[in-house]
């Protein structure tokens, strides 16, 4: 969960023992990010709270059809995700042999997306 606990998830848990993604990734290697997709229960959230700003973004990213970023990349374009009373979770893949060290940056980019 978050660093502090008084925040709650901004979509609301599928079930007791998962917490609802934001977002898919894959860190293929070392500065390579690839977004997968952002979750049908993110987009739900967006409409259903009228945050028609951030709905424009993530249509901007989907239409761009820009798959890979560096992890700048990640926080400058999705910086937009982070919210101050909430946070979003998400998921990422690392098929690689790279270490945790390797991936450090890429790690703490999509991390930094979370919130709260």
């Amino acid at each position: 969960m978050a660093a502090d606990i008084n925040l709650w998830p901004c979509i609301p848990p599928a079930s007791r023992s998962r917490l609802t993604k934001s977002t898919f990734w894959v860190i293929r290697a070392p500065g390579e990010i690839e977004f997968k997709r952002f979750s049908e229960e993110y987009i739900k959230y967006l409409n259903d709270n009228g945050f028609s700003d951030k709905l424009s973004k993530v249509e901007a990213i989907n239409l761009s059809g820009r798959k890979i970023y560096t992890p700048n990349d990640v926080i400058s374009t999705f910086g937009f995700i982070k919210e101050e009373k909430c946070f979003h979770d998400y998921s990422y893949l690392r098929p690689g042999k790279f270490s945790d060290t390797d991936l450090s940056r890429d790690i703490a980019a999509i991390q930094s997306l979370r919130g709260g």
